[in-house]
């Protein structure tokens, strides 16, 4: 009371100092004694009394104090009817707010915070909605606003009731600016207390509000990644300084002895060099060895440069998805421009295209076929395939959990009307211990449903490592294919038949058994957000998805260990140009007949999307996996030089650490947005270039200071040792060339 006191008087003596405008403050302070007194126990002083100086400065129409006014969002802005949840105000305007210095009031700053309007309303469960109930279905008045839309499935009772619950009651937002000296639960208090009792909807500020320069402390969290990263580093100076060094004194050595030896202890010791990290980029295999640029550790160049492009066009459908789905609060003409542009605007139907994935794994079966059935060859049909599993468990985990450091950092790196959202979603599920133990056993691909509905950015991790989970559940059955294969060619045929099939049931298994329909058919669910995830997952982030693309890969590769110059000229070259033109069109067809399902007003026919998930998948696989056979036995060799071009190599090489981390390079531009936007196509396109370019720079710092290095431990630790050699000065100078180029 006494510092209510303090601060009243002082305030009192500032208003009624003499001047000529002394009347004129007096009549301020009259105006807001009784305001003053009313809420003195509800706001603090220093809050009471920033409220007092800003109201008495704009009726003096001083601009500091009338930019609280101006920065703030519009409870109705315009383009409400069209789509709008949203109206951020000036967040920059509202930062940039300092009042003139006083000798009695304090400095006063703007801060900023979102102001959200809570409905009441029921739980799902509770009201026991389903689709057929001709109440829930059942039009309300203002239904009809959205009928030139095309939107009738959003009109009904239930589609209304899951936003509710999905927002939290919240289905607008609005930007406030308030006293620095304020906190967002007084300025809560005072708003409800003048409002509710006449609107009766309660009124929630914050609660994370944010002032120019806040300090921001570190998590524990935080501490360990900058803690982890920052060790990295300092081993990969360390090291690079010991490669220089140790490359110096090899060439005295070498300008005497005319050879040079390389010693087993410093590919330990270089093991984080980013001299001979970055030459890796230029090899197929990642080795730094002398063969980087020989013609036979290039001949699957190709095969880097088509996993590159798969997984471009994973980040562009992902730039699209994220904006359209998680940063749809920042967006305008939602029903006029989103979500046409979400189910049938041609220009985004690559974000449609959920065969990327099949493509990947395919791809992955490829290779792997090919790598076991190899070691099979040279160690006369003896695998170790604990080993084998361990390296790729290595592999998998440190690409993971390398993303999560950099998740953890996310928080510092950026700042916005909704920044606190985006932080939400991206963070909160890698600080759950739950999703980090499904990690590392590669079992988070499967969503906890009864979670998902609690609290969905709690749920996952890094959502875009779900296919490290698949690929890595394939890949423990994938070895034992092979090696059946390798001991009876047979039985071998057979299982590989046998696994068609059972990836054919598998596709269409969540409907057959469990009457979980497609997410294809999304309008005719019984709810639009929370059957369709769990009908996504089944049909997309579960293994049994991809047992079909995965078969198909094995068997190509089996296919390209058994090729032989004899093979190949079997086949004329004209049929093996149909060939690839046919594998080509089949490859097409199936994507744009996947096209034709999206509609934004009616769902396709059940049986269309039944075939497309099995015999569609099937062909296109097919026709992919020939592809990738032709390119590898010079079938297609104008297409392989191509692809093989030396100047993609280092960036196929990040593919990988471009695919696990372009989620937080998409998030962070979703987030910091400080305006409500129109989805322009121009926007669309540029913002995925900027993205691009800053995800293939982070992805070469994580292939630095993590995937590069612990690849090359790991190869130490499994890949039986190494020896000590000797190189000519030839084969020196010709290692350097990549390195050079590269710089």
């Amino acid at each position: 009371m006494l510092a209510i006191h303090n601060r009243f008087e002082r305030t009192v003596r500032y208003l009624m100092a003499p001047s000529a405008t002394s009347r004129l403050r007096f009549r301020a302070l009259k105006l807001f004694g009784t305001f003053a007194l009313a809420l003195g126990q509800q706001l603090s002083p220093d809050c009471l009394v920033s409220i007092l100086k800003i109201v008495y400065s704009m009726g003096r129409g001083e601009q500091w104090a009338l930019k609280f006014a101006d920065s703030a969002g519009r409870p109705v802005d315009p383009g409400l009817l069209e789509g709008l949840t949203s109206s951020f105000g000036d967040y920059t305007e509202c930062l940039s707010i300092v009042s003139p210095e006083s000798m009695f009031i304090p400095e006063i700053v703007g801060q900023y915070c979102l102001v959200k309007p809570l409905m009441p309303y029921p739980s799902m469960d509770s009201l026991g909605m389903n689709l057929t109930d001709p109440k829930l279905m059942a039009r309300n008045r203002f239904a009809r606003l959205m009928d030139g839309y095309r939107l009738p499935h959003l009109q009904t009772v239930r589609a209304f009731v899951e936003a509710m619950n999905v927002g939290k009651g919240a289905l607008f937002r609005y930007g406030l600016c308030i006293p620095g000296q304020c906190s967002a639960q007084e300025i809560e208090k005072l708003i409800n207390k003048i409002q509710f009792p006449i609107t009766h909807i309660p009124l929630e500020v914050g609660p994370e509000c944010q002032v120019k320069g806040q300090h921001r402390s570190l998590d524990g969290h935080q501490t360990v990644a900058i803690l982890i990263l920052g060790l990295l580093a300092i081993l990969a100076i360390s090291s690079t300084c010991y490669d220089y060094i140790t490359t110096v004194s090899n060439q005295n050595y070498q300008s005497t002895n005319h050879q040079t030896v390389h010693r087993c202890s410093d590919e330990w010791l270089t093991s984080f060099s980013l001299i001979k990290n970055t030459r890796s980029l230029y090899s197929v295999d990642g080795s730094s060895s002398s063969n980087t640029t020989n013609n036979n550790s290039s001949k699957y160049a190709s095969l880097d440069t088509i996993r590159l492009l798969l997984i471009l066009a994973v980040h562009m459908a992902h730039a699209f998805q994220y904006t359209t789905s998680l940063g749809i609060i920042a967006l305008k003409k939602l029903y006029s421009r989103v979500f046409p542009a979400i189910f049938e605007d041609k220009e985004y139907m690559f974000s449609r295209n959920y065969l990327v994935i099949d493509s990947l794994i395919t791809l992955s079966g490829f290779l792997l076929s090919y790598s076991v059935y190899s070691k099979l060859q040279k160690n006369n049909g003896r695998l170790n395939y604990l080993t084998f599993i361990l390296k790729r468990w290595l592999r998998f985990a440190t690409l993971m959990f390398g993303s999560v450091l950099f998740i953890y950092l996310f928080p510092l790196t950026g700042s916005g009307p909704i920044w606190h959202i985006g932080v939400g979603w991206v963070t909160t599920g890698c600080q759950n211990s739950q999703n980090l133990w499904k990690m590392l056993f590669f079992v988070h691909n499967f969503r906890d449903e009864h979670l998902e509905r609690l609290s969905i950015a709690n749920s996952k991790c890094n959502p875009p490592s779900w296919f490290l989970g698949v690929l890595m559940q394939l890949t423990l059955a994938g070895p034992l294919v092979v090696l059946l294969v390798y001991r009876s060619r047979k039985y071998g045929t057979l299982a590989l038949v046998v696994l068609l099939a059972i990836g054919l049931f598998a596709s269409i298994g969540p409907y057959l058994l469990f009457n979980i329909r497609p997410y294809l058919q999304l309008w005719d669910l019984d709810a639009i957000i929370y059957t369709v995830s769990k009908s996504f997952t089944w049909y997309n982030f579960t293994a049994n998805n991809f047992i079909t693309a995965f078969t198909v890969g094995i068997g190509y590769g089996l296919l390209l260990n058994s090729s032989s110059s004899r093979h190949k000229k079997s086949i004329s070259k004209l049929a093996t140009l149909l060939l690839n033109w046919l594998s080509l069109a089949t490859c097409l067809a199936v994507y744009f007949y996947n096209i034709t399902f999206w509609h934004l007003d009616h769902s396709a026919p059940l049986v269309n999307i039944l075939l497309w998930l099995t015999i569609g998948k099937l062909f296109y696989c097919l026709g992919f996996g020939w592809l990738c056979f032709a390119l590898c036995t010079g079938r297609a060799e104008l297409l392989n030089k191509i692809l093989s071009w030396y100047i993609l190599r280092p960036i196929a090489r990040l593919s990988f650490g471009i695919y696990i981390l372009h989620y937080l390079v998409i998030m962070n531009r979703i987030f910091t947005n400080h305006y409500t936007y129109n989805m322009t196509d121009k926007y669309m396109y540029e913002h995925f270039i900027v993205d691009l370019i800053y995800d293939i720079l982070l992805a070469y710092v994580f292939y630095m200071i993590i995937e590069c290095p612990l690849t090359n431990i790991t190869e130490l630790l499994f890949g039986g040792g190494c020896r000590c050699s000797y190189r000519s000065r030839r084969q020196i100078d010709h290692d350097q060339l990549p390195l050079l180029l590269f710089f």
